[in-house]
């Protein structure tokens, strides 16, 4: 009635799905260890993002924000001149003051240059009537001069006279002609006339004394004054001179410090009335604070900027791959397929404090005990970034960060973690303190 399968068959078709599902196990098992032993044996996280540091830009000064603000996203060109703020009432009261007092300087400045020249001219004609003077002296004291040569010829002329009606009366004498007062009237005659000639003389020399002082420079004309009032006025308008060379050279500096500080003032006066920046760079609009239009006063925050082509990769990682870190490259891996590299430029524990300079996106995730590292990318790369369509350049985007790791270490972490994990007392060797404690006396 009932048809008996033979076992056999049936064991056979058992043992081989056995061996198929045993396989299929191993093949699915050696799958994930292939596919997990990167993150096993390297240090690798998933708590990295693209970022970039801000350029946050606030407003000096009360007033307005621009009606063309640019907008989050914004590309800003290199060399562009942008406007932020515009102010209501500008501030001139201290540019007026400056101004009016640089025109009143150069009103002294002209006066003085005008009172300058009109002692030059001045100071010339006193010159003029000097070397006059000087020439008229010269040339009455030649004519005294020969005056006084005439005098003396005659006063010789008249000594000789008296000579020979001495002799003649000392002959008279000797024949009884003349009397003794009539000898000596004529010997009165020879020592007039000689004294006369004597006085010529003395007339003559002082006279080329005063030709050779004037040639100096010093007039005989009265016993209170060596010069002529010519040469003191001469020496008035000197001192006057002087003295406005110093205030046209005093009012000249000021005015040359009045047109700096004005300058400066001017500027100051531009930045208060419109305040603009120029941007150096390419940059990119990352978060814009206020509305256009928006009341804004001094520290009011305007706009956030960022550079595409300076990014980086903030990375969490356990603080047991801190030895590891030194000297190694980071591979950085981004939805899409695109694969970077980049060196760690930084590595900052959990309990360091945050850095001073803001940035676009941070890590999610809990830093406590864990490393944060930063990679930096190279323009290629960051340009890379943007090629893919995304209009603000990769920032934010997660990313999977691999470090190259030790084997021998994976063991090592491996072992102490079953070490704490075994609930055996005495499993693992004394620690070197302990040791250390145990070595017997």
């Amino acid at each position: 009635m009932f048809d008996f399968v033979s076992p056999a068959p049936a064991k056979e078709t058992i043992r081989s799905v056995n061996w198929l599902r045993l396989g299929v196990g191993l093949t699915l098992l050696g799958l994930v260890i292939v596919a997990w032993s990167p993150f096993v044996i390297n240090h690798a996280t998933t708590l990295a993002v693209v970022n970039a540091e801000i350029l946050r830009i606030t407003s000096p000064i009360q007033g307005v924000a621009a009606a063309d603000l640019p907008a989050p996203g914004a590309r800003l060109a290199g060399g562009a001149e942008i406007s932020l703020v515009e102010t209501t009432i500008p501030e001139e009261r201290e540019l007026d003051r400056q101004e009016t007092e640089l025109a009143m300087t150069s009103v002294r400045i002209k006066q003085l240059e005008e009172a300058l020249a009109t002692i030059e001219r001045h100071e010339a004609d006193v010159r003029d009537r000097w070397a006059a003077l000087v020439a008229t002296g010269q040339e009455i004291l030649s004519r005294q001069r020969d005056e006084a040569d005439a005098k003396l010829r005659a006063a010789l002329a008249r000594h000789r006279q008296a000579e020979a009606e001495l002799l003649l009366a000392e002959d008279m004498r000797r024949r009884g002609l003349y009397s003794d007062t009539r000898v000596e009237a004529a010997r009165s005659a020879v020592a007039a006339a000689s004294a006369e000639a004597d006085a010529a003389q003395a007339r003559i020399a002082t006279l080329e004394a005063k030709m050779r002082a004037l040639a100096r420079g010093v007039h005989f004309t009265d016993g209170y004054n060596d010069v002529p009032y010519n040469v003191q006025q001469l020496d008035r308008l000197l001192l006057i001179r002087e003295d406005l060379k110093e205030r046209l050279s005093a009012e000249r500096a000021r005015e040359t410090g009045l047109l700096r500080s004005l300058a400066r003032e001017r500027r100051a006066a531009e930045l208060r009335a419109n305040f603009t920046r120029r941007i150096d760079r390419p940059l990119m609009v990352w978060a814009r604070h206020v509305a256009p239009g928006a009341l804004v006063g001094p520290g009011t925050m305007l706009l956030d900027l960022v550079d595409c082509e300076r990014l980086f990769v903030d990375a969490l990682l356990p603080d047991r791959a801190y030895p590891d870190l030194f000297g190694a490259r980071a591979e950085i891996r981004l939805a899409g397929g695109i694969v970077l590299s980049g060196d760690i430029v930084e590595v900052r524990g959990a309990g360091a404090r945050e850095r001073g300079i803001p940035t676009a996106a941070r890590p999610e995730g809990d830093a406590i005990d864990r490393l944060t590292l930063r990679i930096t990318l190279s323009a290629e790369q960051a340009n890379l970034l943007r090629g893919q369509g995304d209009d603000l350049c990769g920032i934010g985007r997660h990313a999977e960060v691999i470090i190259p790791g030790r084997l021998p270490r994976f063991f090592s972490d491996l072992r102490d973690a079953l070490r704490r994990l075994s609930p055996i007392e005495g499993i693992a060797p004394a620690s070197q303190g302990s040791a250390s404690a145990q070595v017997p006396s």
